[in-house]
């Protein structure tokens, strides 16, 4: 008898099919599209002189339009079979710009050719950096007496955080710690923080050698006039708090603004649990005044895809100098002078009290004399004296975590005093409330005028 089978349909480029309808995969952010039961049997569109297999006789054809905000896409050939006995599991992956002739070999994402020769897989083809309307044309193909049967899908990947600076010409302007940046202290730092969730490569640093370049972001800083002409200045890069998983071992490149022949300055390298200090970059004729300058945050994880990293406590103070790393103090009072700002710091006098059964907890008195018994020691009742001129009035709570509330019959302009008599917080309006979340744990005196011009003082402990 006679076997007749019928060519593939997309076994020309121009009928290629298309990944056109791609769908959620389970994993946020990621899609996928899969045709099943391909076949390279019959394919009459020969190609001939691939990259990795000289034999390959029989294409199919499949295209994909890039899609908004997709940052990677990978390809997997899986469930070969072979149609002719004695074949071998071999096929061909390549992914083109476009159709043969004309269409070239585009890069993957690690810099190499989008070309495989060997057996099925998953993520046998991995791509970044595409513009969004970007076409890619995938062949598959086989030798002759290889064909077969195959499934094949496409995968894409959509960051889950975002950013615009995964290009150097697209750098982020570092700006605050101040602006511009004063770079002539070497104990000082740049805090970098941002996502780099997918993002691609730009660059390949020698002085990088056998780190992994991946996912990098690029910010720029402007040096100030302060920096020494003669001597340099020094800049230190420090990445905090990686996403756990996805930019455990992240690293930086620092460099001249240059995107065209960048050059870095120092020697680059990568940190891991999340964390990365480059130590002082810099000296006589690298960090100069008035000069812009670049930094490359990257994933030096191979098997990682980057995410998220920032300043732990999001108070705009590098990890390496926050005296409480953990919560947010832009002000990194430190009342006892121990390095442990008074925020995370459970004796704020080093008295040996805890601030919690401390009667004066901002200044030392391990005996907690109160002559008084008003719950506040002698040593920090400075203003027992006081003479109160409003009646019926009661300040509540007290002690207090936050929020004061006023009980009286008329309405208060206020102004919060210290214990040295400094204005702290003032209300030029009416309110019977007074807001003092923000100040630190101690005593304070509130001062409350009536509508008549009347004034009344008041002692209040804030823990």
């Amino acid at each position: 008898g006679i076997k007749w089978i019928t060519p593939p349909d997309n076994d020309e480029c121009v009928d290629a099919e298309d990944f056109d309808n791609l769908m959620p995969s389970g994993n946020p952010g990621e899609f996928s599209q899969t045709f099943v039961m391909e076949t390279t049997q019959c394919a009459t569109g020969a190609i001939t002189g691939t990259p990795c297999d000289d034999d390959n006789t029989n294409t199919v054809w499949y295209t994909y339009t890039v899609e908004p905000d997709v940052k990677e896409i990978t390809i997997d050939i899986t469930n070969w079979m072979n149609t002719v006995t004695g074949g071998t599991p071999d096929l061909s992956l390549i992914v083109l710009d476009g159709c043969i002739p004309g269409g070239a070999i585009i890069n993957q994402a690690d810099g190499s050719s989008a070309d495989y020769c060997g057996g099925e897989g998953t993520d046998l083809i991995t791509l970044s950096c595409l513009d969004e309307g970007d076409v890619i044309t995938i062949l598959v193909s086989s030798s002759s007496m290889n064909e077969g049967t195959f499934d094949i899908t496409l995968n894409t990947a959509i960051p889950n955080c975002s950013y615009t600076n995964d290009e150097c010409i697209d750098a982020a302007q570092l700006t605050g710690n101040p602006d511009p940046l004063i770079t002539d202290d070497p104990n000082g730092c740049v805090l970098v923080g941002g996502c780099n969730d997918l993002a691609c490569i730009d660059f390949n640093f020698t002085t990088c050698a056998g780190i992994d370049q991946s996912n990098q972001v690029f910010f720029t800083f402007t040096t100030d006039v302060n920096v020494d002409p003669v001597d340099g200045g020094f800049v230190n890069i420090e990445i905090t708090n990686g996403e756990a998983g996805e930019l455990d071992a992240p690293g930086a490149v620092l460099f001249i603004s240059d995107c065209v022949t960048p050059g870095s300055i120092g020697d680059c390298g990568s940190g891991t649990g999340g964390e990365y200090s480059s130590g002082p970059l810099g000296g006589p004729g690298l960090i100069m005044p008035n000069t812009t300058y670049t930094i490359v945050v990257f994933n030096s994880d191979p098997n990682q895809n980057g995410g998220t990293f920032l300043d732990n406590d999001n108070d705009g103070i590098c990890n390496g100098m926050d005296n409480c790393p953990g919560l947010a103090n832009e002000d990194q009072e430190d009342n006892d002078n121990d390095g442990i700002g008074d925020v995370c710091d459970s004796d704020d006098d080093n008295d040996g009290i805890l601030d919690e059964d401390d009667n004066c907890p901002t200044v030392p008195n391990e005996n907690q004399d109160d002559t008084d018994n008003d719950g506040i020691g002698d040593a920090c009742d400075v203003l027992s004296e006081i003479s109160f001129d409003l009646k019926d009035v009661v300040l509540f709570p007290n002690p207090n975590t936050g929020q004061v509330y006023i009980d009286g019959e008329s309405s208060y302009t206020y102004r919060v005093l210290n214990i040295n008599g400094i204005v702290l917080i003032q209300s030029k309006t009416n309110n019977s409330r007074i807001d003092i979340s923000r100040l630190s744990n101690g005593i304070y005196v509130i001062e409350l005028t009536n509508q008549k011009g009347q004034i009344g003082y008041y002692k209040i402990l804030k823990m």
